[in-house]
C-alpha cells in the first residue's frame, strides 16, 4: 500500500515538473536574454524536487538535504559557467553544442564530485562554498563578458522541442525523489540540483538562436542562480515551521521579491 501511495506521488511529480519546465522555457523565450536570463535560472526542478522529497518522504528529510542542495547548486553553477563560456567555440552549430555539452557535464560531475567527498555536508560550509562560486560566476559572465551583445532574432521552440524538456525535467524531478527514497536525503539534495533545466534550456536555445544569445542569457544568470539560493534557504527555516505546502508559497514568494529588487537595482546600474 506505501509502495503504491509512493508510485502515485512519483507519477505526480513528474507530470507536474515537466508542466513547469514547459512553463518556464516560454517564458525565458518570451522575454528574451535579459530577463529570459533570470528565469532560466529560477528555482523550478530544485524547488519541486525538495517539494516532493518532502511529499513522499518527510519534512525532516528535506532538512538535512539542504546542506547538499546547496552544494549541487554550487556545482550547478560551475556547469553554467562552463557551458556559456565554451559556447561558439566552433563555428559550426552542432560542433559548438556537442563541446559545450560535453565539456560542461564532464567538469560539473567533477566538481560535483569533490564537493561530495570533501565539503562537509553542513549549512555553513555549504554556504562559505556557494559563496565563493557565485563569486567566480559574476566575475565570469558579468565582467568578463562584452557589455553591448548584438542579438539575434529569436525563433518559437516546437512542439516536440517542448515535449522534450518536459520529459527531461519531469524525469529529473522524479529521479531525485527515487534517489530521497532508496538512498536518502544526501543523495536526493544533490540529485535536486542536477542542471537539467539549465541543460536542456541552453542547447535548444542555443540551437534555435546561436550562441550570442547564450552569451547574452548568461550575463543575467548570478541573479537567477541567487534566487536558488535565497529559495533553498528560506526552505530550510520555513519548512519545520509552516509546513511543506506553506513552506514552498513562503520561500518562492521570499525568492522573487529577492530576484525583482535585485533586478530593479541592475536595471538602474548598469545597462545591458
Amino acid at each position: 500500500m506505501a509502495l503504491n501511495i509512493f508510485l502515485v506521488k512519483l507519477f505526480i511529480s513528474f507530470i507536474v515538473a515537466g508542466f513547469v519546465v514547459v512553463l518556464f522555457t516560454l517564458l525565458a523565450e518570451k522575454y528574451g536574454s535579459r530577463i529570459g536570463g533570470v528565469i532560466t535560472t529560477l528555482p523550478s526542478i530544485s524547488a519541486l524536487s525538495l517539494f516532493f522529497i518532502g511529499v513522499t518522504n518527510s519534512v525532516e528529510t528535506v532538512i538535512r538535504a539542504i546542506p547538499a542542495s546547496v552544494l549541487g547548486l554550487t556545482a550547478a553553477i560551475i556547469f553554467l559557467i562552463v557551458y556559456i563560456k565554451s559556447s561558439g567555440l566552433r563555428t559550426k552549430k552542432l560542433e559548438s553544442i556537442s563541446i559545450s555539452i560535453a565539456l560542461s557535464l564532464f567538469i560539473w560531475f567533477m566538481f560535483d564530485f569533490s564537493l561530495f567527498v570533501f565539503v562537509p555536508k553542513e549549512l555553513m560550509p555549504a554556504l562559505l562554498t556557494f559563496s565563493l562560486v557565485l563569486a567566480l560566476m559574476v566575475y565570469c559572465l558579468v565582467f568578463r563578458e562584452e557589455k553591448k551583445i548584438v542579438m539575434v532574432k529569436r525563433s518559437k521552440l516546437s512542439q516536440v522541442e517542448l515535449f522534450f524538456r518536459s520529459v527531461f525535467g519531469g524525469g529529473t524531478v522524479a529521479l531525485t525523489v527515487i534517489f530521497a527514497y532508496i538512498l536518502g536525503p544526501i543523495w536526493g539534495g544533490f540529485a535536486s540540483m542536477f542542471p537539467a533545466v539549465y541543460l536542456s534550456t541552453y542547447v535548444i536555445l542555443e540551437w534555435k538562436n546561436g550562441s550570442r544569445f547564450i552569451h547574452a542569457l548568461g550575463r543575467m544568470t548570478p541573479i537567477g542562480a541567487l534566487s536558488s539560493f535565497v529559495y533553498v534557504l528560506f526552505v530550510y527555516f520555513s519548512y519545520p515551521r509552516l509546513g511543506i505546502i506553506l513552506g514552498t508559497i513562503f520561500s518562492y514568494l521570499a525568492c522573487l521579491f529577492v530576484v525583482a529588487s535585485i533586478f530593479k537595482i541592475t536595471t538602474k546600474l548598469t545597462k545591458i
